[in-house]
């Protein structure tokens, strides 16, 4: 007879239960930077777009898309408008694309002034020096606004995400 004893698939079991449990902190945490690294990328593709349409567009903005322009709180989706001026002096926006970034993933802009990041016709900002800091359950980085428009993007530790 061949084939493996009771014994001998407890203890087998036993052995990978061991090695899962072990591992699984450092497996969420890579699928934890693998989300915060993504986020980041997909803001500075959208920070791109935003310079590139302000080009043919008078002024774009780049703001948190559940205020509608209005605020920016924590946030997990982000939305690049155009802003469309009424009679009446108030301000709507024509929403051009919208970005959700990925499970427990969110993004706040801290600045020094503005609820939003807007760049001009000359795809320069509106000298607002700031960052968008991307914050994940273990992981962030801050992608940092020059007042020209220009980002550049910085590992932060977890701690800068309160």
């Amino acid at each position: 007879m061949k084939g493996f004893t009771l014994p001998e698939l407890a203890i087998t079991l036993v052995i990978v239960s061991i090695i899962a449990a072990a591992s699984s902190p450092t497996i969420r945490y890579n699928l934890d930077k693998a989300r915060v690294v993504s986020a980041t990328n997909n803001i500075l593709g959208l920070i791109q777009l935003a310079r590139s349409t302000s080009l043919s567009h008078r002024q774009v903005y780049l703001c948190d898309a559940l205020n509608n322009c209005n605020a920016f709180n924590k946030t997990n989706t982000l939305q690049l408008s155009h802003p469309s001026h009424a009679e009446d002096g108030t301000i709507s926006f024509d929403v051009l694309r919208e970005l959700t970034l990925p499970t427990h993933t969110y993004v706040q802009w801290r600045r020094f002034r503005g609820d939003a990041l807007i760049f001009h016709n000359d795809g320069r900002a509106h000298f607002q020096n700031g960052h968008f800091l991307i914050c994940g359950q273990s992981s962030a980085r801050k992608i940092v606004m020059n007042w020209a428009g220009r980002p550049r993007v910085e590992t932060v530790p977890i701690n800068g995400c309160s």
